[in-house]
């Protein structure tokens, strides 16, 4: 059996407790993990509409599987029961993949619903509008709240709220006041810490 993952950097530190070398892995793909990291949730919260926990991590999984080739499938660590099964990695997929229109109907069929032709017109504005969309993206870490909202609002699916929740929990910028409520803090927090262990809450969280 073999499941499917996205590249994380807590996933590098879990992975490299198992193996150096396969730890040298992880940390290159850590830079690639953070470089992506504001298009990724960019991407998540336009997925969040209307929608849950269980579904929103399907349809980042699907957008891995089908737009970013794997990187790596190796042995999971060994769950309760003492058995353990392959996993394997792709990394979350750049815009310049998901911004071809022919993109919508395969986004349809996973079950992306409405949102597919949010992401496709965004990757494609993205592509369209600067010359390294990533780096665009980074960008707005440097510049003031207000300027990053604007530019974040110009993209397809995106409103206010999903504005303030990529500002905060990507680009480190608070706004205040914010669009967002505590409990939707903490549910999108969680939802990233979902499957990992940890002896206290997320530092965010009890920064709330």
């Amino acid at each position: 059996m073999t499941c499917s993952g996205v590249l994380s950097m807590r996933d590098s530190l879990v992975f490299a407790s198992y193996d150096k070398t396969l730890g040298k892995m992880w940390h290159r793909g850590c830079s690639l993990s953070a470089h992506i990291l504001a298009f990724l949730t960019l991407l998540r919260f336009i997925c969040s509409s209307n929608n849950h926990i269980s579904r929103i991590t399907k349809m980042v999984l699907s957008l891995c599987t089908e737009f970013s080739p794997p990187l790596i499938t190796c042995p999971s660590p060994p769950a309760s029961e003492g058995k353990s099964s392959q996993v394997t990695y792709h990394a979350f997929p750049p815009p310049y993949k998901l911004a071809h229109p022919d993109v919508v109907p395969r986004l349809r069929e996973l079950g992306f619903g409405y949102r597919a032709e949010y992401i496709q017109k965004t990757a494609q504005l993205l592509c369209d509008e600067h010359p390294d969309p990533l780096a665009f993206l980074g960008s707005l870490r440097n510049v003031d709240v207000k300027e990053a909202r604007i530019e974040l609002l110009k993209l397809h699916g995106v409103g206010p709220k999903v504005a303030d929740c990529v500002l905060l929990m990507s680009l480190d910028k608070v706004r205040k006041p914010l669009t967002l409520t505590h409990g939707d803090l903490i549910y999108f927090v969680l939802a990233q810490h979902r499957t990992r262990r940890h002896s206290r809450p997320p530092d965010r969280i009890e920064a709330l």
